[in-house]
């Protein structure tokens, strides 16, 4: 019987995946960080917050260097198919 480790799965993820599972994240933890209008939070549900809060800000960050990343491959593909074209 092996770890999870071991059984995860290794296959990589594309950028437009990962910009998928960033988005899904994300609205999976707006609920907790924006919270319920009108609702007094104890001191647990403020620490709460504040991991959704810290979680939040993390993938935003890795949703704008996956934008990035995503333009940058763009440009590239684009520059190497006009110099392509130029070659023929």
């Amino acid at each position: 019987m092996g770890t999870f480790k071991q059984k995860r799965s290794r296959k990589s993820w594309d950028i437009p995946t990962l910009k998928l599972r960033v988005q899904d994240a994300i609205k999976s933890i707006e609920p907790v960080f924006l919270g319920v209008e009108g609702v007094d939070y104890d001191k647990e549900d403020m620490e709460l917050k504040l991991k959704a809060a810290h979680a939040y800000s993390q993938l935003i960050g890795k949703a704008e260097k996956l934008a990035e990343s995503e333009e940058i491959i763009e440009r590239i593909q684009a520059l190497e198919e006009n110099r392509l074209s130029k070659a023929s």
